[in-house]
């Protein structure tokens, strides 16, 4: 979907949606993985530290399609010019579609189940990026973007798909968002917020 096109009622349609989706993707999501050979249920327990073997699982996982599937069989969120980039030639799976679709919900949730005053909400429209009306997780300190690990996904298949070694630590930004919500945090007490 191309956010950037939304008005705000459409995109507030959009984001029920995805809110309406959020616990059965992620009941599905780690069932898929676990039987895939991932990380088991168990250990999907929304904490950072589950982030290191299930993104080094997915990243495994990652497989691109001959044709480009149905768009009715793919998540909401999905459409060929946001995956099929005309220099890779390619578009994802339906699976793989549907593990990253679980992936941005499971991203978004261990931000907001281990920050503090952290919630889904809906991208600023001004100004218009790439960023606009998507689903994003937010608060006073911090917004994130949970879809764009899907970018991150298709920068990782291309790169490996070219035999380039990738490391998981420059693309799990989790740490990196814990750094930047105390830092923001620690900056507005320090300016006398509340």
């Amino acid at each position: 979907m191309n956010f950037s096109t939304l008005n705000k009622k459409n995109a507030q349609a959009f984001f029920d949606l995805y809110m309406q989706r959020k616990d059965d993707v992620l009941k599905q999501f780690s069932a898929t993985v676990e039987a895939g050979g991932g990380p088991a249920q168990s250990v999907l327990d929304f904490s950072p530290e589950s982030f290191i073997p299930l993104w080094a699982w997915l990243r495994k996982n990652l497989e691109y399609a001959e044709t480009h599937p149905p768009l009715e069989l793919l998540p909401p969120w999905y459409e060929p010019e946001n995956v099929n980039n005309p220099s890779w030639g390619r578009s994802f799976t339906i699976k793989t579609a549907h593990l990253l679709d679980g992936f941005a919900y499971y991203y978004g949730e261990v931000h907001i189940r281990n920050l503090e005053g952290l919630s889904w909400g809906i991208g600023s429209a001004k100004p218009i990026t790439i960023a606009s009306y998507n689903p994003v997780v937010t608060g006073k300190y911090l917004i994130i973007y949970p879809l764009w690990m899907v970018f991150v996904a298709m920068g990782i298949a291309h790169r490996e798909s070219d035999e380039r070694n990738c490391d998981e630590s420059e693309y799990i930004s989790y740490g990196y968002h814990v750094e930047e919500y105390e830092r923001r945090k620690a900056q507005a007490l320090a300016d006398g917020e509340t």
